[in-house]
């Protein structure tokens, strides 16, 4: 069971459609797994709604509608049959396959599959997949290996992170399976998994890193254009 979630106000958001895509994707990942959040998303989603429709009944309330009964069970039937058809696909391709390992997936990440990229490796323990989208920030599938490693760092940007399988931890904290993790400009931390089986993640990177220490600070003056073509 995860124990890290979204902000109350992110959540809100989610639930009235104001995050971006990215975003987006990782709330849904995280509230498929979470009773508590996805409460809290249905409360704000039935609170929005019956506002709308509150506005909506005013405006319209003298307005004759046209009886739509037959054609919104033929919707309902075929939605019904590619809703079953969905299912039938969404189990035979839940896993993502990562060298000797099948990791499963929340329903809401199956489709992000078609968007990635080919593995690459930073080094022996770290790997990534960045998937083509057209909304602001990047988005990659992270792995790390037993004993992975990130330099101390800070973010030019929000960093985001869903923890698919495994664990890893930092400085302040440990994220298990089912964790969403946020990270501002004013945070620094570095990163690293001593779980035997790894760390899968889904980051979504605002911004670049700044490195606070070893080697990697060399790459700070490039790490604009490092984040818009890593």
């Amino acid at each position: 069971m995860s124990s890290k979630h979204p902000n109350l106000r992110i959540l809100k958001q989610f639930a009235n459609g104001d995050l971006d895509e990215h975003l987006s994707i990782l709330i849904s990942a995280h509230r498929s797994g979470c009773k508590k959040c996805s409460k809290i998303v249905s409360e704000s989603e039935s609170k929005a709604s019956l506002i709308f429709f509150n506005e909506v009944d005013s405006r319209f309330k003298d307005l004759k509608i046209p009886d739509f009964s037959a054609i919104q069970a033929k919707i309902l039937n075929k939605k019904s049959t590619v809703k079953e058809a969905s299912i039938l696909q969404t189990h035979k391709d839940k896993h993502l396959v990562f060298k000797n390992k099948n990791i499963d997936l929340p329903a809401p990440l199956i489709a992000l599959k078609k968007l990635m990229g080919p593995w690459k490796s930073i080094n022996k323990n770290i790997s990534y997949s960045k998937l083509s989208s057209q909304s602001r920030g990047n988005l990659y599938f992270v792995f790390f290996g037993p004993g992975a490693k990130i330099p101390e760092h800070s973010h030019d940007g929000n960093e985001y992170a869903y923890v698919v399988a495994g664990s890893f931890r930092d400085q302040v904290s440990e994220y298990i399976s089912g964790d969403f993790a946020s990270f501002n400009h004013k945070d620094c931390h570095h990163p690293y998994t001593d779980d035997p089986d790894g760390c899968m993640l889904l980051v979504n990177l605002k911004g670049p890193f700044y490195f606070k220490e070893g080697l990697a600070r060399l790459l700070n003056p490039f790490r604009h254009f490092i984040f818009k073509y890593f």
